[in-house]
């Protein structure tokens, strides 16, 4: 009985395993090649003021290391009807979507690492990401989007974390 348990469990994360590694790829593709799409036509549709009408900005203007900064710089602009109400939605709920599943897929993959490692990991690849985004010119390295993709992390790790814990309660109630 225990080796057909092993084996279901070692099915199961290789499941898990290949759906993390495409995750990953699909990732990688938005993070490097849409969101390289999305920034031209944005900066077109806006008259390059996306970039604040500064076409010829050096790499250090390419970075956002204060907190909140372009997130409330967003909302005052969605509120004074600046920019429309989808691109709140394109800047700030999907990168917290798009990180659901990497939070989730680490709770269920290294289920002995403690958050903090697992966390510490993810944050350094983000970074390492968006540093290599901007080097590419490609992108921005932008605090606030590390903060929001960190918080679809930790809602990912969460609720896999709250799935475990209810099953966990129901198996118990079950076996009583």
């Amino acid at each position: 009985m225990n080796t057909i348990t092993n084996e279901k469990h070692q099915k199961y994360t290789k499941i898990l395993w290949a759906l993390f590694l495409i995750y990953i790829i699909v990732v990688l593709i938005a993070l490097f090649i849409i969101k390289n799409l999305e920034h031209r036509i944005l900066y077109d549709y806006f008259d390059n003021s996306i970039l604040d009408g500064q076409p010829n900005r050096s790499y250090l203007q390419l970075f956002n290391l204060f907190p909140m900064k372009s997130i409330s710089k967003l909302l005052n602009s969605v509120y004074d009807h600046t920019y429309p109400i989808r691109i709140l939605r394109n800047t700030l709920i999907r990168p917290i979507i798009g990180f659901l599943p990497c939070g989730f897929f680490n709770y269920l993959l290294f289920p002995k690492k403690r958050f903090v490692t697992t966390y510490g990991i993810f944050l350094l690849a983000l970074c390492t990401i968006f540093i290599i985004r901007v080097f590419l010119l490609i992108g921005f390295f932008n605090i606030d989007k590390i903060l929001l993709c960190s918080l679809g992390y930790v809602i990912g790790y969460k609720i896999a974390h709250w799935i475990k814990l209810l099953g966990n309660l129901l198996l118990t109630k079950i076996i009583k």
